[in-house]
């Protein structure tokens, strides 16, 4: 396992690019809604994770896809339970992917590192958590109504320095956050294009940019994919994305990723030495 804290703290747009696995123990999600909700098929996708090459898994409990039905923090902390308190080698680095702070108190309590925080808000509770444990903060942006916005890019920007601001009044640090833009969130897929080429005034900000557009609309709709079911667009994306300067894929399907990574990187040519901790 890569020490994530010293990874935030060193890096550069020339430190190893990371996988982010999904794994969703939900009923509904988008892509695979219902396929990891019992404790078997989880541990077993898990699994599946990290010998395809995850660095960190991402644990979602509750789904955010348009028109998702809102779930109590009882029912979260119950569909997150299958997974974190089974019996699990310590070296997994989890994230928990929610937009209650009490969820994310009882993921870190059970051995989650990182907060992926995709409410989009400035909530009080979740940055104190942050700033109490040090635990790296994701933070998403997820503002506006879809196919309103009037420089996508620009008002990205301006949310994560909100955030770094509203992080440092509270005492968290600059270095514990990583940035996403959102993609698929609130935006139309003419906004989440025009916010891909943008990508590159994101990571000049300094701090890791994560990049979730898996399966998603706008990827469909620009390799002519079917909806959620899109991997030659994901793996453009990714090569895109990677190009930008983007450090973390977050993604559903990752068995190939290693080597594509490590192959875009070099015909890039972007920073020296091996691409991966470990």
């Amino acid at each position: 396992m890569i020490d994530f804290r010293a990874y935030l703290h060193n890096y550069s747009l020339t430190s190893p690019r990371l996988i982010m696995g999904i794994l969703n123990v939900t009923p509904d999600s988008f892509h695979d809604g219902g396929l990891y909700d019992q404790q078997a098929t989880a541990l077993n996708r898990l699994r599946q994770l990290l010998s395809g090459g995850a660095h960190i898994v991402d644990l979602g409990a509750m789904s955010s896809r348009p028109g998702y039905k809102p779930i109590s923090t009882e029912e979260e902390i119950a569909r997150l339970s299958i997974i974190l308190e089974a019996e699990l080698p310590e070296s997994i680095l989890f994230s928990v992917d929610t937009d209650k702070p009490k969820v994310a108190q009882y993921a870190l309590n059970h051995g989650v590192q990182i907060l992926n925080d995709c409410s989009g808000l400035l909530q009080d509770d979740m940055y104190d958590l942050a700033a109490t444990t040090g635990a790296p903060l994701i933070v998403m942006h997820r503002q506006g109504v879809e196919g309103q916005h009037h420089n996508i890019c620009q008002e990205v920007l301006d949310f994560f320095q909100r955030c770094l601001a509203f992080g440092e009044a509270r005492g968290v640090k600059r270095k514990q956050f990583i940035l996403d833009p959102g993609f698929g969130f609130n935006k139309s897929v003419s906004e989440n294009l025009e916010l891909f080429h943008g990508l590159s005034n994101m990571c000049r900000l300094g701090l890791p940019v994560l990049t979730g557009f898996s399966h998603k609309r706008f990827i469909a709709a620009a390799s002519g994919e079917p909806t959620a079911q899109t991997p030659g667009g994901n793996l453009a994306a990714s090569a895109y994305a990677i190009a930008q300067g983007a450090a973390i894929l977050r993604m559903h399907d990752i068995d190939l990723l290693p080597a594509f990574i490590t192959a875009v990187q070099t015909f890039w040519n972007r920073g020296e030495g091996e691409l991966f901790d470990g």
